[in-house]
């Protein structure tokens, strides 16, 4: 089932279930908001670093709106994006070692 864009109201109505669940919005793509047996909700951040699949807590609802979470998770999503892109900027400026193989005759 699709999600439609996190609000407010839209969060404060998930009902709670006997696992947690994580309800993603449909606008910005790994951003969700995850639901405990609880009734405790807190947003996610879902990215991919190094290969591997991370998620990282931005806040309870509550103490975060979903628009305050949405911009925190695009900065968070952005931020990787840069680092990735900084990293690999830096392995194509590094000067390359070059292997010379000198003959016996230049040794000399």
């Amino acid at each position: 089932m699709k999600m439609p864009r996190l609000t407010k109201s839209i969060v404060e109505a998930l009902a709670h279930e006997t696992k947690d669940r994580i309800h993603w919005d449909d606008e910005l793509i790994g951003f969700g908001v995850r639901v405990y047996p609880t009734r405790r909700k807190v947003y996610v951040v879902q990215y991919r670093a190094n290969g591997l699949t991370r998620r990282k807590v931005l806040g309870k609802h509550g103490v975060l709106n979903a628009d305050e979470a949405r911009r925190e998770a695009t900065l968070v999503q952005a931020g990787r994006t840069l680092r990735q892109t900084a990293i690999a900027r830096q392995l194509n400026e590094r000067p390359r070692k070059t292997l010379h193989y000198q003959t016996p005759a230049e040794k000399f």
